[in-house]
């Protein structure tokens, strides 16, 4: 019997948030919002162990280009929270970028992981994240970020992020 499922779609189409458009927010909606709600529903009756989302940390911090890639990931974390409420097993991780193989390795992913190390957000190796996987879904968590982040200077590039009752615990008080 199926006893676990991972959800790791995603496509992403960055623009700013004045070009965004109601097609965008589609792209990068359909894999991740639609493809976790259809396995949800489809195994609406099936008794699993896990049922991973890998969501991204753009849902909890501002991530330049990606309102509707930020979008998607918190369709996600609510799924996870709803599916949590009915009594079902859920995990939505929001992943800091990986580093390695797939979309890394990309044109793109070099750009985009540059961009993120700019912002004081680094590259997660990848047996540091199967570890953290394995940790967290021996766990009861719903909802969990998992990213090296330099917050000081996070904080100086996004100021308002300081203000967040998420993120507040992270600022340096003088």
């Amino acid at each position: 019997p199926l006893r676990g499922v991972f959800h790791l779609a995603g496509v992403l189409d960055d623009a700013r948030l004045t070009d965004q458009d109601i097609h965008r927010f589609q792209v990068a909606g359909a894999a991740k919002s639609t493809g976790a709600w259809n396995l949800h529903q489809l195994l609406a009756d099936t008794a699993l162990d896990h049922f991973v989302l890998f969501s991204s940390m753009a849902s909890l911090v501002t991530m330049p280009g990606q309102g509707n890639y930020a979008a998607a990931n918190t369709s996600l974390d609510a799924l996870a929270h709803l599916r949590r409420a009915e009594g079902k097993a859920a995990l939505s991780i929001n992943w800091g970028p990986w580093s390695g193989a797939g979309h890394a390795s990309t044109a793109y992913g070099r750009r985009t992981h540059e961009a993120l190390a700019a912002l004081g957000i680094a590259p997660l190796d990848p047996e540091l994240a199967l570890a953290a996987l394995q940790f967290l879904m021996e766990r009861n968590v719903t909802q969990t970020g998992v990213a090296q982040v330099d917050w000081q200077r996070l904080f100086e590039n996004d100021p308002p992020a300081t203000q967040s009752p998420l993120l507040s615990n992270f600022v340096q008080t003088g």
